[in-house]
């Protein structure tokens, strides 16, 4: 009976000291998947460091975004206002053609007609769309500046031509409308300044209109892609 007494106890002695032997294991391994993920020295020394560098990158690249966006923003603004500007000239160019074609038609009838010894020509540019936006010019391309500026400046400077050329005014109340009386001998000067001015009306038309044709495009001496 005693045997199996101290037999039982010895039993529970090696369990205890079993437990306490995982316990321990236990223990070490908490111990050191704590020891495994705590900081290092150095990482403790500049974390301070690292984190103001992080935080400074981060504003960086959110700097660069943004202003990204805002000149992707500003060249689809200049890209707008450059078309809506070529859509303008072209529509009033195209008015000017139109004009000079009906003025060379009557003149050329004025030319085979015997009772018309003179006609009145008008002397109105139909210049006010270009003279407004006069500003915006730089926006267009070399190309298109140089032909658009060379047909208005022709055009503009037609009704003094036509008044050198005219022996006699209109009378008064149609000078006050705008209009100046050409003589049947100019009726070929007049219809040969018209035509050859038509060619450069038709050149900054046909300049504007070919335009998006460029890639990349050229908008106020800078390359927008």
């Amino acid at each position: 009976m005693e045997t199996m007494q101290f037999a039982g106890a010895t039993h529970q002695c090696i369990e205890r000291e079993n437990l306490k032997a995982q316990q321990a294991i236990a223990k070490a391994a908490v111990d050191q998947a704590r020891a495994s993920a705590a900081p290092t020295p150095f990482i403790r020394q500049f974390q301070t460091l690292v984190v103001g560098v992080v935080g400074f990158v981060g504003v960086v690249i959110t700097l660069m975004v943004n202003a990204v966006l805002a000149r992707r923003q500003h060249d689809r603004a200049i890209r707008h206002q450059t078309n809506t500007l070529r859509v303008a000239l072209r529509a009033e160019l195209q008015i000017i053609r139109e004009a000079f074609l009906d003025r060379i038609e009557a003149i050329k009838e004025a030319e085979t007609s015997t009772r018309t010894r003179s006609m009145l020509i008008p002397l109105d540019t139909m210049t006010d769309v270009y003279a407004r936006l006069i500003d915006q010019i730089g926006l267009l391309s070399r190309m298109e500046t140089a032909a658009v500026v060379r047909a208005y400046i022709l055009i503009r400077q037609m009704p003094q031509r036509i008044e050198l050329l005219s022996k006699q005014h209109a009378t008064e109340v149609e000078r006050a409308r705008g209009f100046a009386e050409v003589d049947g001998k100019l009726f070929a000067a007049v219809k040969t300044m018209h035509e050859n001015y038509l060619a450069d009306i038709d050149s900054a038309i046909s300049a504007l209109a070919s335009v998006h044709a460029q890639t990349p495009r050229q908008w106020g001496g800078a390359e927008v892609r």
